[in-house]
């Protein structure tokens, strides 16, 4: 689990305005989706930011800040959603 301290390091480079949002963010989850198509599956790993205000910021597999979000927490060969942080626990 990320800690608050984490999650206010990791904000800091989220696309956002001046303002800061760390005490806004209500959950972290890492998402794992998976298609089918033609018979191939294709997998979809990324990081939800959820806000308390509705606002979501995805982060890709592919991106330098999904690898930074993850060398706060174990997250080893999940195949589903996981809550990283929430504010409400």
């Amino acid at each position: 689990m990320l800690s608050l301290d984490d999650v206010k390091k990791i904000v800091k480079d989220l696309p956002v305005d001046e303002y800061d949002v760390s005490d806004d963010v209500s959950l972290v989850v890492y998402r794992v989706d998976s298609f089918e198509y033609n018979e191939q599956k294709q997998v979809n790993r990324h990081i939800d930011i959820e806000l308390i205000f509705g606002d979501r910021y995805e982060i890709h597999e592919e991106e330098n800040l999904f690898d930074y979000i993850l060398s706060f927490c174990k997250v080893e060969n999940v195949e589903e959603d996981e809550i990283l942080y929430s504010k409400y626990q």
